[in-house]
């Protein structure tokens, strides 16, 4: 019997509760338990299993890709041992290793035995697997540390690519030669645009758009920097890059969670909106203080 032992550690998040678990999945039985430290929280996981593997036990790997959809970045992985023996991770992809700037409280959902389980775990893997498009791996990839140093806008141009790939894989009517780019991108935007309106965030009326013109907006982005075909509408600063890709990656992820079965916190939704109204506003006028968010309003108070 091998015992993998794994150690990981995220930034804690106010509103996401943390509880142990336990459950059989793909002939390994996995236990996981939680630990806090200041600000940070930690995961210990261990797997017995009988399989031998040449590489990295690929439960474990489909465990950090469901924890990147609850919470937003990979874990910083601590450590990984077999049977007490440190294991090298070369052999891992870049997309497991996290930026630190893209390191953010994004989290969506609770980590319990609720949600992370062997039916969840099933379900990830046939998002991923069962696609023509393997656009898991690129959507993941674009908060690594290799990607910490792509231009952003070439990283919300990929972003803005997976989407496309995800609606080809969903719906096969989107397929149909001549089916505008902006048209398939809708679906997940449109996300976007429903908590906008029930939160009353107003993040499209501060960013100066209407649904349509959001929509155009991306579509002319994604354009202009996959074939450099200069458009009128195209974002044109980094600012604007930054705040759209960390808003339309949060959005992508509900998405993702959904398809799963797993009902996100509206709670989280609705202050991380909230929080990008104030960002936005901030970076336009630091002397801004007409928060909406906890956060950005607690900020306040201590200053």
């Amino acid at each position: 019997m091998k015992r993998i032992e794994i150690k990981l550690r995220y930034k804690k998040h106010i509103w996401t509760n943390y509880s142990n678990g336990s459950f059989n999945y793909n002939s390994c039985q996995v236990d996981y338990a939680f630990s806090y430290s200041n600000k940070e929280i930690e995961m210990n996981i261990v797997i017995l299993t009988e399989s031998v593997y040449e590489d990295i036990c690929p439960v474990f790997i489909e465990i950090i890709d469901f924890l990147y959809l609850a919470c937003g970045t990979m874990p910083l992985i601590v450590y990984y041992r077999e049977n007490n023996e440190d294991i090298k991770l070369d052999k891992l992809s870049c997309r497991f290793f996290p930026s630190m700037k893209y390191f953010k409280n994004e989290h969506l959902i609770d980590i319990t035995n609720q949600t992370l389980n062997e039916k969840t775990l099933l379900n990830v893997q046939n998002i991923i697997k069962n696609k023509p498009f393997d656009i898991f791996c690129a959507f993941t990839v674009l908060t690594s540390k290799v990607y910490g140093e792509i231009y952003i806008e070439h990283s919300i141009t990929l972003l803005l690519q997976c989407f496309e790939g995800y609606i080809y894989n969903k719906d096969k009517s989107y397929q149909i030669k001549g089916t505008s780019f902006k048209s398939r991108i809708k679906e997940i935007v449109s996300v976007f645009f429903d908590y906008d309106r029930r939160y009353n965030s107003e993040i499209l009326q501060t960013l100066n758009y209407s649904e349509d013109s959001y929509l155009t907006m991306l579509t002319e982005t994604r354009h202009q920097f996959s074939h450099y075909i200069s458009k009128a509408n195209a974002l044109n600063k980094d600012k604007e890059y930054v705040v759209n890709f960390f808003l339309l990656h949060y959005i992508f992820r509900i998405c993702l969670l959904k398809e799963l079965g797993l009902i996100p916190n509206e709670k989280n939704i609705e202050e991380f909106l909230k929080s990008t109204y104030d960002w936005i506003n901030v970076l336009n006028n630091e002397n801004f203080k007409e928060f909406k968010s906890i956060s950005y309003s607690l900020q306040k108070i201590r200053t």
